[in-house]
């Protein structure tokens, strides 16, 4: 690129800008904005990245390219990315994931106007994507299936058929067994913004832990937070990663809510399959330790009562 540019005296980087960005060669993308790209090149080269999941290009690009030049041609980078996506919409999904317009307001807004545009030009792909996960159809649909699964839950409360009910349950392990898949999604999911669809799901389980939420003006992570409030803390990892296989996180479930394991397990497996599968793939280790620590505890007890 140095002898084409410099010996060649090529002025055009369009081309070869868009090669590099489109094949994640992050350092000649460098190299050319470097030289002084002009913003009119940086976004086809942001297009091509997208279009072809090179999400680290994209997210630098995304630093390079002023928020008015953004914003002016937003409607056009979605809809150029999702015509040359071949398939996958994952570098989509990352612009809107990263607030790309950096207004969330706006990043939904953009992504409602594709969803609902009339333009045969657009890729069917994207506009069932944007309408499906990022639409205002989408956020109600949200809030549709978070009442749905709530109403769901208070049914397993009320007319459950064992004699051990979720309410008897300490309220930490009840709200994970109700919103731990939710919370797993939105770790999963990172960015700074959800999906229209699992942000109204966010909502409608905030209204439901108690807290008064502003759907208007709540649009990410302040919601994980409600979650996260309400759940017991050994779900939680300080990279927001929930390692429920963790032995030592079993073995505190085991020890403190023994007698409610059986019921979650057998009743409650429809609210959380991977939840439940993960631990019980843990019992096995845990109910061989189970005795052992039991003794060393009794033994604690003994040795401070003959103290005293």
């Amino acid at each position: 690129m140095e002898c084409l540019v410099e010996e060649g005296n090529a002025i055009a980087f369009l081309g070869p800008l868009m090669r590099a960005a489109e094949r994640g060669c992050m350092q000649v993308v460098e190299w050319f904005v470097q030289r002084g790209c002009r913003d009119m090149e940086l976004c086809p080269a942001l297009t091509a990245a997208t279009s072809s999941c090179q999400v680290h290009i994209a997210a630098y690009l995304l630093t390079q390219i002023p928020q008015q030049v953004l914003a002016a041609l937003s409607v056009e980078i979605l809809k150029a990315a999702g015509e040359r996506s071949g398939g996958s919409l994952d570098g989509v999904a990352f612009l809107l994931q990263s607030d790309f317009l950096g207004d969330p307001a706006a990043t939904y807004a953009v992504a409602d106007i594709i969803a609902k545009s009339e333009d045969e030009a657009v890729a069917p792909e994207l506009k069932t994507f944007l309408k499906e996960h990022w639409s205002e159809g989408a956020y109600k649909e949200g809030l549709k299936l978070g009442q749905e699964h709530y109403m769901n839950l208070v049914r397993i409360i009320k007319w459950g058929e064992s004699p051990i009910c979720l309410r008897d349950l300490p309220a930490p392990l009840t709200v994970a067994i109700a919103y731990l898949p939710l919370y797993r999604e939105c770790v999963k999911a990172g960015g700074c913004l959800f999906s229209q669809r699992l942000r109204g799901q966010l909502v409608e389980a905030a209204r439901r832990l108690g807290n008064k939420v502003l759907d208007e003006v709540t649009h990410g992570r302040e919601l994980v937070v409600v979650l996260e409030q309400h759940l017991p803390h050994f779900f939680l990892h300080p990279n927001r990663i929930v390692y429920l296989d963790s032995v030592a996180n079993v073995m505190y479930l085991l020890f403190t809510f023994d007698t409610h394991l059986y019921y979650v397990m057998n009743e409650c497996h429809h609210l959380e399959t991977n939840f439940l599968w993960e631990l019980n793939s843990s019992l096995c280790i845990c109910f061989c330790q189970k005795d052992k620590l039991f003794l060393s505890r009794e033994n604690e007890k003994r040795k401070k009562s003959e103290k005293q």
